[in-house]
C-alpha cells in the first residue's frame, strides 16, 4: 500500500514544479569565444550602474593599429580634451555611435537595453 502511495506522489510532477514557482531562474548563455578559444556564461546584468565595470563584466576587443592610425586617434582625442575624454572612451564611443547610424535607433536600442554580464571562470 505504502508503494502506491509514493508513486502516486512521484507521478504528481505539478507539485514538485509549483513548489519552487516563486524563484526566479536565472537564464544565463554560454558563448564561444573567437577561434574556440575559450568559452563564456553571460547572466542577466543585476549590479548597480556604481558596481558594474567593463573589465570585470564585460569582454575585450582588441584591434592592432599601425603607428600612424594610433597617431591620428590620439590627436583627435586631444583635439576632444576640452570634454576630459580618454581615448578608449573615445574609440568606444565612436563605434557605438557608427553602429547607431548602421542599425537604427530601434534595433539598437532593442540590443542595448539588455544589460548582460560575463561570469569568468575560475582558473
Amino acid at each position: 500500500m505504502s508503494d502506491s502511495r509514493f508513486n502516486r506522489v512521484k507521478k504528481n510532477t505539478d507539485f514538485v514544479h509549483d513548489v519552487n514557482s516563486d524563484t526566479k531562474a536565472v537564464v544565463s548563455e554560454t558563448i564561444t569565444t573567437k577561434n574556440n578559444r575559450a568559452t563564456l556564461t553571460i547572466t542577466p546584468n543585476t549590479l548597480s550602474a556604481k558596481e558594474r565595470s567593463r573589465v570585470k563584466h564585460g569582454r575585450t576587443l582588441t584591434i592592432p593599429f599601425f603607428v600612424e592610425e594610433i597617431e591620428l586617434i590620439e590627436r583627435a582625442v586631444e583635439k576632444l580634451s576640452q570634454s576630459d575624454t580618454s581615448t578608449t572612451n573615445f574609440m568606444r564611443q565612436t563605434l557605438l555611435d557608427k553602429c547607431l547610424a548602421v542599425l537604427g535607433e530601434s534595433e539598437y536600442n532593442s540590443i542595448n537595453d539588455v544589460k548582460r554580464n560575463v561570469i569568468k571562470g575560475k582558473k
